[in-house]
């Protein structure tokens, strides 16, 4: 008797062992294997774009006078700005989003945002390649006679298109809200799930970033002749219709992401190439800038879509007419013009017209660097007011 109810119970335990290791080992991932593929469909039932939130307080947003543009400057001064033997820079070709941490929910979103960014802007197909990633930038201590440090850039690797699917949909519910109930009900937004700004060093927090944080050079180019009305000229860009972003609007004299080609002379990346390559190959085939020729002024972060650049100028003494009625390259990219380097010329077509943000903070830079504080703060205080939500794309 006593027997049987030992053998009853030890093979009852047993049971209740192969039991849980059934549960443990099949039974429980197979459920949440099929929970997890009812939360990725929901999901994408719910994906809607959304409003851009305002920036919070601690986002430094940059204004001069009456123009306040949600753009922060990250690093870097118009009173002194790096040479190109002042920066160096380092690269790891590891790609962002194929890291065995990289937020499944987001990968899962990344095909039906790409597709919505076809739809809304009538493309039937771009190819992807990829573009070197900032992960993290350090700017040495002063020297003892007080100049100021040089900087390194840190790069890895992501894609044209993981710009498009994180950077450009910040604001696209397709995330999954967490909580047992809510994983299947709501959505959030992707700002709202992976960034987690402000931060007093917002470049401090790339490397844990998951989005492409791509790096652009925006260039100013400044024309000096003596046989040309004004001496003194600065050449813009109005966008054409066929660039991805920020269609119709104005920006600096060139702009474009930095390639994995934009190498210098020892094969190191450089944001120096970047910016004299784009401006040669969207304003003139004459314009044959060099590297040493772009003055690097700092790195700046749009809020719309935290994308990220590096911009500075560059001066050429070639007419802004030999310029204008000279062949380029990439003239699908937009129509060039040129206007009177100076204060009030600059501030009241960036009042007047529709201006890509960084492109504004990068030409008020320049103007920083030639003219004095005072006179452009006050003309900055004349012109028509203009409220930072008027330089969001969308």
């Amino acid at each position: 008797m006593i027997n049987n109810l030992i053998n009853g119970f030890v093979q009852a335990i047993l049971i209740g062992i192969i039991f849980g290791v059934v549960v443990d080992r099949w039974l429980i991932p197979l459920l949440q294997r099929w929970l997890d593929r009812i939360e990725r469909w929901r999901a994408r039932d719910r994906y809607q774009a959304t409003q851009i939130p305002d920036p919070p307080q601690e986002f430094n947003k940059y204004r001069l006078g009456n123009i306040e543009i949600p753009v922060m400057n990250l690093m870097g001064s118009p009173l002194t700005p790096f040479s190109v033997d002042e920066v160096k820079t380092t690269y790891e070709p590891l790609v962002d989003h194929q890291q065995p941490d990289y937020p499944a929910h987001l990968s899962d979103a990344k095909p039906y945002l790409l597709e919505e960014y076809f739809r809304k802007f009538n493309i039937r197909s771009q190819h992807d390649r990829e573009v070197p990633r900032l992960v993290g930038c350090d700017q040495a201590g002063e020297s003892q006679d007080d100049k100021r440090g040089g900087l390194t850039l840190h790069f890895a690797l992501t894609t044209f298109h993981n710009l498009i699917t994180t950077n450009r949909s910040l604001d696209y519910k397709v995330i999954p809200e967490t909580g047992p109930i809510a994983r299947f009900t709501k959505n959030q937004t992707i700002r709202t799930a992976y960034v987690k700004i402000p931060r007093s060093r917002y470049l401090d927090s790339l490397a844990s970033s998951v989005l492409s944080n791509a790096l652009s050079s925006s260039i100013v180019v400044i024309s000096r002749n003596l046989y040309q009305t004004p001496k003194d000229q600065v050449l813009i860009r109005l966008r054409s219709n066929s660039v991805a972003f920020f269609r119709n609007y104005y920006q600096v004299s060139a702009a474009g992401l930095m390639s994995t080609a934009h190498r210098d002379e020892s094969r190191n990346l450089s944001p120096f190439i970047t910016a004299v390559e784009e401006a040669n190959q969207e304003i003139a085939d004459k314009l044959k800038l060099a590297s040493s020729d772009f003055k690097l002024i700092g790195i700046a972060v749009n809020w719309e879509d935290l994308d990220l650049h590096a911009y500075g100028y560059a001066e050429t003494g070639l007419a802004v007419q030999d310029l204008l009625g000279d062949f380029r390259r990439d003239a699908y990219e937009g129509g060039v013009e040129a206007i009177s380097f100076d204060p009030k010329s600059i501030l009241s077509h960036i009042a007047h017209n529709k201006w890509e943000p960084v492109s504004v903070l990068a030409m008020c830079a320049a103007l920083l660097v030639f003219f004095p504080r005072t006179e452009v703060e006050k003309i900055a205080g004349t012109i028509p007011a203009k409220h930072f939500r008027e330089f969001y794309e969308r």
